[in-house]
């Protein structure tokens, strides 16, 4: 689905970004989301699968990747499932997207989503500096998995108040692979399309 920009309102216009892997989305990424949408009033959020991952091989199909995405957002006024990454050439890199959405969104403020397991990661970072120069990051508590950002960032980051929902993708796989429901993860349609295109199994 290619994004279109949204409406403008009046007020500075803000627009959330939430890249993955996404295999699969579950319900963690999609209340991650709603909650931030809805506290920091962002217009829309754009859920951005992994294109060309730097740092992982073994997953699933793009196109699986992005059409789970795709139905998990069909009943979401103000969220997006977004193919901008299978635009960009070589490697997958959060700089890489993030320039690419100033391209396209030049009038929005970018609100780059990530979990705070990911705070400690933050030195690992392609370009960190360039990353928090285009975007606000915001944080969100996963449960048993509280990173601490690099001191000299910690400062750089908006917090948002979100429930505990202990979900993750790997936890999905193996349901799956091992015959358990996986109905309480992701949304219906999301398990419906798992299992007609047999993945994880």
């Amino acid at each position: 689905m290619n994004s279109k920009p949204p409406a403008m309102n009046g007020r500075r216009n803000k627009l959330g970004i939430l890249g993955g892997l996404f295999d699969p989305i579950h319900h963690g990424h999609l209340a991650l989301s709603r909650h931030a949408l809805e506290q920091l009033i962002l217009n829309k959020v754009l859920l951005i699968p992994t294109y060309n991952p730097p740092h992982r091989e073994e997953i699933s199909d793009y196109a699986h990747r992005l059409r789970m995405a795709e139905i998990s957002v069909e009943n979401e006024d103000c969220l997006e499932a977004s193919n901008l990454e299978s635009h960009i050439e070589g490697q997958s890199y959060t700089l890489k997207t993030l320039k690419k959405l100033k391209t396209e969104y030049p009038e929005f403020a970018l609100y780059f989503l990530i979990g705070s397991d990911n705070l400690k990661k933050m030195e690992d970072w392609y370009k960190p500096e360039e990353i928090m120069n285009l975007a606000q990051i915001v944080m969100a508590k996963r449960p048993g998995k509280e990173g601490t950002a690099p001191g000299k960032y910690g400062d750089r980051i908006i917090k948002i108040d979100m429930p505990p929902v202990d979900i993750s993708s790997t936890q999905i796989r193996e349901a799956v692979r091992s015959g358990r429901p996986i109905d309480k993860f992701v949304p219906e349609k999301v398990a419906e399309y798992i299992k007609g295109n047999n993945l994880y199994a």
